[in-house]
């Protein structure tokens, strides 16, 4: 079970009064404007009542950061008692809202050159051995690839699986276990 932290990002605006030249006078007028910082304070506040829920139903969890991230450890405890936490994550599940996009971001880390390269080599193998049309990954700012980037692949093609255990041996140098076989 995964377990995780989201939020909505509402489209909260606020009003800020805009100093005038003229005469000093200190409200020219009122300036809509989307101040993040404000969608920080929302979100923040959803996941302390997020919190302060599975508090209530009996799991062990600390009051978010500032900028709303819950312990990565408080839910790794969870998931080792998954039994009894299940009741209490639903419960308490209609709390939870998306992290802000930005936010997000931000908490986003970069990639490492050495999992680009690998990236750009599992394409080429693909390529290679019967997938030529397996796009090259495109990489956003972070270095991650890019969703949806490149033509569609058809997974179901005797090509693909074929090509695609032997890239990933390769290219990650494990073999390849399909989720099927993973979980069974």
């Amino acid at each position: 079970m995964t377990v995780t932290v989201t939020g909505c990002s509402g489209g909260g605006g606020s009003e800020a009064k805009v100093a005038s030249a003229e005469k000093g006078s200190s409200s020219a007028g009122a300036v809509k404007k989307d101040e993040p910082d404000s969608e920080v304070v929302r979100y923040v506040e959803r996941q302390r009542k997020y919190a302060a829920c599975l508090r209530k139903e009996g799991l062990d969890v600390p009051d978010p950061d500032a900028r709303g991230k819950i312990d990565d450890e408080a839910f790794e405890a969870i998931k080792a008692d998954i039994g009894s936490s299940v009741s209490a994550l639903n419960k308490c599940d209609h709390l939870q809202s998306p992290v802000p996009d930005y936010l997000a971001e931000e908490m986003t880390p970069t990639r490492a050159p050495e999992e680009i390269t690998q990236d750009k080599n599992f394409a080429d193998c693909m390529q290679e051995n019967g997938v030529p049309e397996y796009p090259d990954p495109e990489f956003d700012a972070k270095s991650w690839p890019k969703k949806g980037a490149g033509a569609p692949v058809n997974e179901t093609t005797a090509s693909y699986k074929r090509a695609f255990p032997l890239c990933y041996e390769k290219t990650y140098g494990q073999k390849y276990v399909p989720a099927e076989e993973a979980a069974g």
